[in-house]
């Protein structure tokens, strides 16, 4: 009897139509917001982690001190204010680099810029600087402005190390007079004795070795001189053929600058000069 009178009205035959139109049309679309979300949820989960490659570079990064060195706490805090949790792997620097192209893993750190690098990786806002300064006693009195200036000094030096090219030209003209020897290690000892009277080595990683190796009674007798004589940036890299690369570089830039406005970012730099990521036998 309905089905009779809906087809014998078209008024209220239409009007069912519509209806049931409406109805389905709602239902689908309700259907659609609930995958879409469902789907974005998932792809927030899978991207809650981000795996990088790393070497030994103490106090940068290192499986030897407290956060795995204090660029690696940079990193994971920039991307934790972000939502996003960090998995850090040591391996020798040459794997370290070829493992982070990989598809299982997001990126590496912590690199300088280079022509071959750019090619292959995006590179993130510098998440440090080294700074390579002259490390001397403080009872010596040492200033500089030019390489000019050093040429009556006696200079320690480590073999294998570049200190930027108006350094090496002048040792290599002998304009300059230069002590190198194996290890960074040997030659704070080597000032310590007087052997020479400035040494040049990244202020990170001077003062690491400094609260490493000697007494704090000893540490206080040495001091760095503010002028640097060669700084180098280092980057987070991101292969460029993983998709979600970018995402990943804008979010960890993102997280830096909230990092360094908040004030944590030159906190953990001072508790690396203090020697404060070191992990001290009980």
């Amino acid at each position: 009897m309905i089905d009779y009178n809906i087809h014998h009205n078209p008024t209220r035959y239409d009007y069912f139509i519509r209806k049931r139109r409406s109805i389905m049309n709602k239902i689908g679309r309700q259907i659609i917001i609930v995958f879409f979300f469902l789907t974005l949820s998932m792809g927030v989960r899978a991207e809650e982690t981000i795996r990088l490659t790393t070497g030994e570079y103490p106090p940068y990064v290192s499986e030897t001190l407290q956060h795995n060195g204090y660029v690696s706490d940079i990193i994971t805090k920039a991307f934790a204010l972000e939502g996003i949790t960090t998995e850090i792997r040591f391996y020798p620097w040459k794997r370290a680099y070829a493992t982070a192209q990989k598809e299982k893993w997001d990126g590496t750190i912590l690199w300088v810029k280079n022509p071959e690098r750019e090619q292959a990786f995006y590179l993130s806002d510098p998440v440090a600087e080294g700074r390579v300064v002259f490390f001397y006693l403080k009872n010596y009195p040492f200033d500089w402005k030019t390489i000019d200036d050093l040429t009556q000094i006696n200079i320690g030096g480590t073999l294998g190390y570049a200190y930027g090219d108006d350094f090496e030209n002048a040792e290599k003209i002998g304009k300059i007079k230069t002590d190198r020897t194996t290890t960074d290690a040997q030659n704070f000892k080597k000032l310590l004795a007087k052997r020479f009277n400035i040494f040049p080595i990244s202020q990170d990683v001077g003062y690491y070795l400094l609260y490493r190796d000697f007494t704090p009674e000893q540490i206080d007798l040495f001091t760095h001189h503010p002028k640097t004589l060669k700084i180098s940036l280092y980057h987070l890299l991101l292969p460029k053929k993983h998709s979600r690369s970018e995402f990943l570089l804008h979010t960890f830039n993102k997280g830096l600058r909230r990092l360094k406005e908040s004030g944590q970012y030159d906190q953990i730099f001072k508790d690396s000069q203090q020697g404060k990521y070191l992990i001290r036998a009980k």
